[in-house]
């Protein structure tokens, strides 16, 4: 394919301006080599300056039989959407699926079945990548199973599900920030964030069902600032806790209006010379939710613990007091989240100060005579008689959400790779200093099938998600 560049410098637009060597590849082919393929239009990419866009119009699987070229000059990947295509590494193979080199975007595709060193899906040695749209299953790696990043990273609208073995299924060393995604049933800590004097923004996610069999399922924070907002922490178990830890000291955690419930105990491991403030925040579950040595939690008010481990001294604050919340479910909203039951001493709780303008899923704060506690917002005068928020438990929006998001939030079968990195996993007390085991399955056709549901723009029309 010849790189037309006059042509292709108007097709990609404004968001090209100053490449004078732009281009733009169409992947017309399934197949792993030749003209038309995945691999070669990176190929030719990487012969010119860009930016360049990769289109992948071709649908189905595209499995590889050996690495693909790192990505090395500014490139955008467009895909079909993650239910259409899916990148595949090879059954027994080992290596990672994408290497990013340079400033990419990498949209609408399913990455699967990568094995790697440090990343299984993608691994971000340089450059920045900014994810979205799409899945990240069945991938292994010793380090990041689904991403391994030393370079910044954005993550939208994604599910990283069913991911195994290495230290976590997102292993950044750089910024991340990860908005409106799933990152769920891992068989390894959901995110280990590494870096000093960098931070990590989670916002409107879900982290459900992680297994961090040497540490916590959820979120092992080594160094930096975690602001977590909006979110919810869900099932997540782990040896040593479920939902956060301190790994380091002087380590900062910020959370405002979460909500974790369930899951290993304590939810928070609090352990080192750390900063761990809450507000508007639920810890609730079996056993001790936190576990406080060498720090003390800082409450900012209006928080709610099921027992009283967690030093909510604040005059607003509600130690041993349970939440009323349902199970976890699709409320409307690109994640789940758990609905607060009417009656609950979550709603109308909270501090109205500095909020942002929705909940976890894109409804707005604020309905009643306060913001409530948590991720999710009670619409006292909008879903009255229809869904939790009127008391039923159950948020059907007369049935303009339910079950829209189940593509988006369903777990991966963990396929046969899952023993390897269960067995591997129970060494080492610090969580990350080896890499367990990994099972050598094929990448798993449980996959495919769940991706089919996958489809993120049905939900643009009511809950005023951000795009």
């Amino acid at each position: 394919m010849r790189v037309r560049f006059g042509l292709c410098i108007a097709a990609v637009g404004t968001s090209m301006a100053g490449g004078a060597h732009a281009a733009t590849f169409s992947v017309t082919t399934t197949g792993d080599a030749g003209a038309g393929s995945l691999r070669d239009a990176i190929t030719q990419a990487n012969a010119a300056a860009g930016p360049h866009t990769i289109n992948l119009t071709a649908t189905g699987a595209i499995s590889l039989a050996t690495a693909l070229p790192n990505i090395a000059q500014a490139t955008k990947i467009v895909g079909p959407g993650a239910a259409n295509l899916s990148v595949r590494g090879k059954t027994g193979g080992r290596f990672t699926v994408f290497v990013v080199a340079a400033a990419v975007e990498i949209s609408g595709v399913t990455i699967a079945g990568g094995d790697g060193d440090r990343a299984g899906g993608i691994e971000v040695r340089s450059g920045s990548l900014s994810l979205s749209d799409s899945v990240l299953a069945d991938n292994a790696a010793d380090m990041g199973s689904a991403i391994y990043a030393s370079a910044p990273l954005t993550i939208t609208r994604t599910n990283i599900s069913g991911n195994k073995g290495g230290n976590a299924a997102i292993y950044a060393l750089n910024t991340a920030t990860i908005t409106d995604s799933v990152i769920s049933d891992n068989a390894t800590t959901a995110i280990v964030f590494p870096p000093a004097a960098r931070v990590l923004t989670i916002d409107r996610c879900t982290l459900s069902g992680n297994n961090g069999a040497r540490g916590v399922g959820g979120l092992q924070l080594q160094g930096g600032t975690a602001v977590v907002t909006n979110s919810t922490f869900s099932g997540n178990i782990g040896r040593l806790g479920g939902d956060f830890w301190t790994y380091s000291d002087g380590v900062t955690f910020q959370l405002l209006n979460v909500t974790a419930i369930g899951g290993s105990a304590p939810s928070v491991l609090a352990d080192h010379a750390a900063t761990f403030s809450l507000r508007n925040t639920i810890l609730s579950g079996t056993g001790d939710r936190c576990r406080v040595a060498r720090m003390n939690i800082t409450t900012k008010g209006h928080n709610l613990s099921s027992d009283a481990t967690c030093q909510l001294a604040d005059a607003t604050d509600k130690p041993s007091t349970a939440p009323m919340a349902g199970d976890l479910a699709d409320n409307g909203g690109l994640t789940k989240t758990h609905a607060l039951l009417a009656g609950s001493p979550a709603i109308n709780a909270g501090d109205n100060a500095s909020l942002p303008a929705t909940d976890q899923r894109g409804r707005a704060r604020i309905s009643g005579a306060a913001v409530d506690i948590g991720a999710y917002e009670v619409q006292e005068d909008v879903d009255a008689g229809t869904d939790a928020d009127a008391g039923t438990g159950t948020d059907t929006d007369a049935g303009t959400d339910a079950g829209s998001d189940a593509g988006l939030d369903a777990s991966f079968d963990a396929g046969p790779r899952d023993a390897g990195a269960d067995a591997g996993g129970g060494g080492g007390d610090d969580g990350c200093d080896m890499a367990p085991g990994r099972g050598g399955g094929g990448t798993g056709a449980a996959a495919s099938a769940l991706v089919l549901g996958f489809l993120f723009a049905r939900r643009r029309r009511v809950t005023g998600w951000r795009s």
